[in-house]
């Protein structure tokens, strides 16, 4: 079951986007439940008892904004993994919405054929929250969810994983890792360090910078392949439709 929650004030804007959903889960034989809210604080008043895979957010929605509700949601509550898909009549919110990691934004009046394939890559994302990566250390199985991860660097024979909230240290080689995750959008950039494309906040030339703010050199060896898969994967990454 996916749960999804439609934030706006006007009721045929919801009415339009859970129509879109219904028509596209029928098809794909797909099963959501879906909850509509028409404020900000409406959903707020919720979100701390029930969750939500995914989030249709209108920025203009009163004293609570859309902007509002992504801050409670990510700063308060500490969720990381709701997605965010917002909807507005205007686009000069795009930088400071990419703070929350949102799927993509969708203009009104909203199109089915851009709504489903914001929700297609929510899909993707929801894929991904599912999947692990398990490595040993000592006596213990740690199992970590691959969205969760930023980064490996190789270290003394070892590999250090740095996540989200914590850092894990255990023997492994990075050339294995690299086989094992490149197909989910790991890049290695460097001998050294393999990074998941999804946190990096910025590339350059030289450097990739992480959402945590940690900059990683990129090997000269690397920078041609890497410039090759940011161009190819920049659009669709982005997600974002003027």
């Amino acid at each position: 079951m996916i749960r999804i929650a439609i934030v706006d004030d006007a009721d045929l804007i919801c009415e339009t986007i859970e129509t879109f959903l219904k028509r596209f889960s029928r098809e794909n034989k797909l099963s959501i439940e879906f909850d509509s809210y028409y404020s900000g604080t409406e959903i707020i008043n919720q979100l701390s008892e029930k969750y939500y895979d995914c989030i249709f957010l209108d920025i203009e929605i009163g004293e609570r904004n859309g902007i509002d509700v992504s801050r409670y949601l990510r700063e308060t509550l500490k969720n990381e993994t709701t997605e965010i898909i917002y909807i507005s009549s205007h686009t000069q919110y795009a930088v400071e919405l990419f703070d929350f990691d949102p799927v993509t934004f969708l203009i009104k009046p909203i199109e089915e054929e851009k709504l489903i394939k914001g929700f297609a890559k929510f899909l993707k994302r929801l894929k991904l929250s599912e999947e692990v990566f398990a490595f040993k250390n000592g006596r213990e199985i740690y199992r970590i969810p691959l969205k969760d991860i930023m980064y490996f660097q190789s270290s003394d024979h070892r590999i250090i994983l740095h996540a989200l909230k914590e850092k894990y240290t255990f023997y492994d080689k990075i050339e294995r890792l690299a086989d094992l995750l490149e197909p989910k959008k790991f890049l290695f950039v460097h001998k050294s360090f393999l990074v998941n494309s999804r946190h990096i906040q910025n590339f350059g030339y030289e450097t990739v910078t992480i959402n945590n703010d940690d900059v990683i050199s990129i090997s000269q060896s690397r920078r041609k392949a890497i410039r090759e898969w940011q161009l190819e994967n920049e659009t669709e990454e982005a997600g974002w439709h003027f």
